[in-house]
């Protein structure tokens, strides 16, 4: 079928076609045994590593290349609609572009590339996507349009440094401040606005946004925490009989998204536990791959009164997937 419909096979050469292939080998090393900080994750997940630029570049594009069936050399660029197909050719056997610069909707207007990936990871009623039944290169599909979009956010942000009015962040003015006094470690940088997520200033923000509630509020009442269950019914009525609840992390996020947002309603609006006059909360990923939630609340009655701190955990049934509460 490739050979059939895919444009780009028929345009690039293919491994089994050179004539030294049988000089090629493929070569597996084993992981050191008995080094427990080197031990793989317990869920079947994809991860990857992003590679900077140099500081007198900015050039974030990765370098893929490909030989044409004329001997030359292409470079496929992450930004151009023929990098999907060319990287997922099992995903898009017809050669389907993906999101470019120029992608726009039917309205004319230009498409993110973060709005364009999370429709193509929308489920739809009665939709056979191939995309959503890939496994493991579903994850990597995933993870690697991720960090294309986060590399243009990167890329954007060194372009423009103007605009974020970067020079009042950098060079003397930080090196005076800190009590710098080597000119030799005094140089150009590039700063990372206070919205761009896990930033050092980002994070520090949000530290001092806690520690201000606390000041205000008092010390928190309850400690609550809440985690991701794959045994929910809405989790597995959606999977296919070949499927794990780990081949669908898109399915996963989404619902537990959805559920902890009726938990903060029932917690924070209606006041379950009590009226709630300040919280904070945070959400990670445990190593298999399962997102939950740590939440701190301060009671408007018992406000910095409790001498201890009483950890809630949410807990789900198995069979309707509705919360209780453990105490």
């Amino acid at each position: 079928m490739l050979h059939q419909f895919n444009p780009f096979v028929i345009r690039f050469k293919q491994l089994s076609i050179l004539p030294n292939i049988s000089e090629c080998s493929l070569i597996l090393k084993e992981r050191p045994s008995n080094h427990h900080q080197y031990n793989l994750p317990t869920g079947e997940q994809v991860a990857t590593i992003i590679v900077g630029c140099d500081a007198d570049s900015t050039d974030y594009e990765r370098d893929i290349n490909v030989i044409c069936c004329d001997g030359n050399l292409k470079k496929v660029q992450e930004t151009k609609g023929y990098y999907d197909p060319l990287q997922y050719p099992i995903l898009f056997p017809f050669g389907t572009h993906g999101w470019d610069i120029n992608t726009t909707n039917c309205n004319g207007r230009r498409v993110s590339c973060r709005a364009y990936y999370s429709y193509m990871l929308q489920i739809l009623p009665n939709d056979q996507s191939i995309l959503l039944n890939a496994d493991r290169l579903l994850q990597q599909y995933v993870v690697d349009n991720y960090v294309k979009i986060e590399s243009g956010r990167l890329r954007w942000i060194k372009e423009h440094q103007s605009d974020i009015r970067s020079e009042l962040y950098q060079g003397l003015h930080d090196a005076l401040h800190v009590g710098e006094t080597n000119a030799e470690n005094i140089g150009k940088r590039t700063i990372l606005p206070s919205p761009f997520i896990d930033d050092r200033r980002d994070m520090t923000q949000r530290y001092e946004d806690g520690m201000a509630i606390v000041l205000n509020g008092g010390k928190p009442d309850i400690f609550l925490t809440m985690t991701c269950n794959p045994s929910w019914s809405v989790i597995t009525s959606e999977l296919l009989p070949f499927q794990t609840p780990q081949d669908r992390p898109d399915l996963l996020t989404r619902i537990f998204h959805s559920k902890f947002e009726k938990l903060k309603d029932d917690v924070i609006n209606k006041g379950v536990l009590g009226k709630v006059k300040s919280y904070m909360y945070v959400t990670e990923f445990q190593k298999r791959g399962l997102p939950y939630v740590y939440m701190l609340l301060v009671l408007e009655s018992n406000a910095g009164k409790r001498a201890f701190l009483p950890r809630i955990k949410i807990k789900t049934s198995a069979s309707d997937g509705l919360p209780f509460v453990l105490s």
